[in-house]
């Protein structure tokens, strides 16, 4: 399997950010409070969109991390923890966290309904998923173009799924909508969620 890379990741993702993702971003991670996890850090570049008032503790995992998300944790000057972590096994006890925050990390995990439930178990019973996740378009005909292409989209991208539909996934799992939008033409969701 390809790897692009740290670097080549982010500059990628420019032009995302650059349109709907900082926004999305900046509006949903700044309710992270409490003692907050982060699952599939990646590059790091959720940091300065939290609001470290409210915030009691962060940690933030990856199944691989890379020197480029310890940076971003050095650059960031709070006290953040980082840990090695697959979001399927995760190494955490039951019901410690206030908030869990998942962005872009759903299409590439083995089985999202296993890390999903997993997010569930570390989350205290009122607390909160925060989610950003890219999904299979409901237009029928792309949707078909994205099963088509994903089986090498997969390879070339480090195992990142075009194809999943990632809010029933998240219903599938046990959590219930408190907010939730579609934005990209229907290609990305946000939202927060409360298990059960």
């Amino acid at each position: 399997m390809l790897d692009i890379g740290s670097a080549a990741y982010d500059a990628c993702m420019t032009p995302l950010e650059l349109g709907a993702l900082a926004s999305v971003r900046a509006r949903l991670l700044s309710e992270a409070a409490g003692r907050v996890l982060e699952v599939g850090a990646g590059t790091g570049v959720n940091l300065s969109y939290y609001d470290f008032s409210k915030i009691e503790e962060l940690i933030v995992s990856d199944l691989r991390v890379r020197p480029r998300l310890t940076d971003a944790v050095a650059a960031a000057s709070r006290r953040v923890a980082v840990v090695q972590a697959d979001a399927e096994s995760l190494p955490f006890a039951e019901g410690v966290f206030d908030t869990v925050v998942a962005t872009l990390v759903f299409c590439s995990v083995r089985d999202p309904l296993r890390g999903l439930a997993e997010l569930g178990r570390v989350l205290r019973p009122e607390g909160r998923l925060i989610f950003v996740e890219h999904v299979v378009s409901r237009h029928p005909v792309v949707h078909r173009l994205m099963n088509l292409v994903n089986p090498g989209w997969r390879l070339l991208a480090g195992g990142c799924n075009i194809n999943r539909d990632t809010a029933r996934l998240i219903e599938g799992a046990g959590f219930r909508f408190l907010r939730f939008a579609r934005f990209g033409h229907g290609l990305g969701i946000a939202g927060v969620a409360r298990k059960g």
